[in-house]
Formats: C-alpha cells, sequence, structure tokens
C-alpha cells in the first residue's frame, strides 16, 4: 500500500476507495499478510466483505478504539472502532493482550459487545458463549515480547508459546473463516530475526483446521 498516497498509519476516503477496487474480487475467507501496524486498519476492508455474521479475536497490545485525531478518517488506532461502530456482521469482539492502560478506550457504551482479556479463562469463556460458531482472527505482533520479535510499536508481554496454544483451542471450538496479520518491523537488520519468527507463525497457521478449509 505504500504507493497509495494517504495510507500510511492514516486512510482517507481516496485511499478507502482504492483498497475497496484492489480488493474486489478477493474473498475474506483466509489469511492476509497486512505489512506494519501502520496498516492494521486493513483489518476493516477485510471485515466489511464478509456476508455472514463473525465474532471478532483481537491480539493486540493497543486498543485500537481511538476516536479519530482527523475528522472521520481512519486509521490505525481507530480502525476498530469503527469496525464496531459500523459492520453490523461484526457481532462480539474480544481485544486479548492489550495494555491494561489501554482498557479504558474502549467507550463505555460498547462494553457489552467489546471485552479485553489477558488470561486463558477469560479467553475460553468468550470462544465458548457462540461455541461452533464463526471467528475472524487479527493478529498484530504487538502483542508479542520483544523476547519473541520486534515490531515497529511499543509491545505487550504475549509469548510465542502461549500464542500457540490459543489459537489451537480457537481452531478447536470455533470456525475460523479469516485471520490478518500484521506487525512486520520497519527497522533494517530486524528482518532476519523476524523471518525466523515468521516461519513458526506460518508453520503454526498452516497446521490448523481453517487454513485447511480456506487456503490449502
Amino acid at each position: 500500500m505504500e504507493n497509495v498516497p494517504g495510507t500510511t498509519g492514516y486512510c482517507d476516503e481516496q485511499a478507502a476507495s482504492v483498497i475497496r477496487r484492489r480488493l474486489k474480487g478477493w474473498p475474506a475467507e483466509g489469511i492476509h499478510f497486512l505489512d506494519n501496524g501502520n496498516y492494521h486498519y486493513l483489518s476493516y476492508f477485510w471485515l466489511e466483505k464478509l456476508k455472514q455474521p463473525v465474532d471478532l479475536l483481537v491480539f493486540d497490545h493497543h486498543s485500537d478504539m481511538l476516536k479519530p485525531a482527523f475528522g472521520d478518517i481512519m486509521s490505525c488506532g481507530s480502525w476498530l472502532l469503527r469496525t464496531v461502530q459500523e459492520l453490523p456482521n461484526v457481532q462480539r469482539v474480544m481485544i486479548f493482550g492489550i495494555d491494561p492502560d489501554y482498557v479504558s478506550h474502549v467507550p463505555k457504551p460498547l462494553r457489552d459487545r467489546v471485552v479485553t482479556a489477558d488470561t486463558d479463562e477469560e479467553f475460553r469463556a468468550f470462544l465458548e458463549i457462540h461455541s461452533g460458531g464463526s471467528l475472524y482472527i487479527s493478529l498484530d505482533k504487538d502483542v508479542f515480547s520483544t523476547r519473541d520479535v520486534r515490531t515497529n510499536w511499543d509491545q505487550g508481554t504475549l509469548r510465542y508459546a502461549h500464542f500457540e496454544r490459543l489459537l489451537k483451542a480457537a481452531d478447536h471450538t470455533r470456525d475460523i473463516v479469516g485471520m490478518d496479520v500484521c506487525g512486520e518491523s520497519t527497522e533494517y537488520g530486524e528482518q532476519w530475526h523476524a523471518d525466523g519468527f515468521n516461519k513458526k507463525l506460518v508453520a503454526l497457521i498452516r497446521s490448523t483446521r481453517f487454513y485447511q478449509k480456506f487456503c490449502a
């Protein structure tokens, strides 16, 4: 998306039109890699293409539910708020791994639909409410500890081994219909480290029922 003006961190209406044209013909079902965290708002465009109701599971160190800083322009920090407000097919949302300081970013009127969590018990409870129901997953790698991978944003404490267990539980309990991944590092020299992490992540995703259904 770097060759499209108005897309780095923010997405104005002109850029949104270009994005929709580029995604036309591509199904939301499947796996989508979005580059670094500045482009996490691309999740919105995949989610709006879904035809069936889904719950949304977001792994992220941040809330991504801030009000837009410039008018109504969507950003990597506000896309989830807009998703909940505008996309009726997105029913319940869990943000897992969010920094406790950012939990207050979730507007009170939306807290019946948007929950935050950092424990396995909370995670399982979210999955089991609609056991077998459709689920879309959005992974921002800034949720991970820097001991596992480095991104271009401040990061959380989730370890990869823990995420592996969570993803397998989600794949076992729910019908995952789509997934996107962002959080590549923008720092020169970090790519060698990220490549090793990404190979593990791709191998994990390829082992899921979701991948075999939509991507194999």
